[in-house]
């Protein structure tokens, strides 16, 4: 998780997230120290199901614009996606439901890759935008299993 003015963006990698009928979310396939393992000649390697949860953390009040989130394989900008302007209002009104004991509210955010190709070796990460403002998750490690 990185901090950005006053901003925390932290994902949970995994296979999917289901939506339950009583509004929880099931996590499955975590990757749960944020590093996925591929065999000796993987890469070009594809994701057939990669599953983000992003929560991006922020002061109560603290204006949001436009929110955009991008996927960055190595320094590459793999997706961006703007949220409109009806979602962002979503998303802040459930954020502003949940205000913890430090005066801050979480974004929550869930996007699906199905087939996604990965060139390399390498770090995958989010990054969110909020008006001038930017924040770096933490990344999922891609790396070739050692051979011993």
């Amino acid at each position: 998780m990185h901090e950005g003015d006053n901003m925390v963006l932290t994902c949970l990698y995994c296979d999917d997230v289901r939506l339950e009928a009583d509004g929880r979310s099931s996590i499955l396939g975590w990757y749960a120290q944020d590093v996925l393992v591929a065999p000796p000649g993987a890469f070009p390697l594809v994701l057939h199901s990669l599953a983000v949860v992003l929560l991006l953390r922020l002061p109560a009040g603290k204006a949001v614009p436009d929110l955009t989130l991008k996927m960055l394989v190595g320094d590459e900008v793999r997706y961006s996606v703007a949220a409109s302007e009806q979602d962002l209002q979503a998303m802040l009104a459930d954020a502003q439901k949940a205000i913890d004991e430090h005066g801050a509210q979480t974004i929550r955010v869930i996007m699906k890759f199905p087939n996604l190709t990965i060139p390399s070796p390498g770090p995958l990460c989010f990054e969110a935008k909020l008006g001038e403002s930017e924040v770096r998750s933490n990344p999922l490690h891609i790396q070739l299993q050692r051979e011993d």
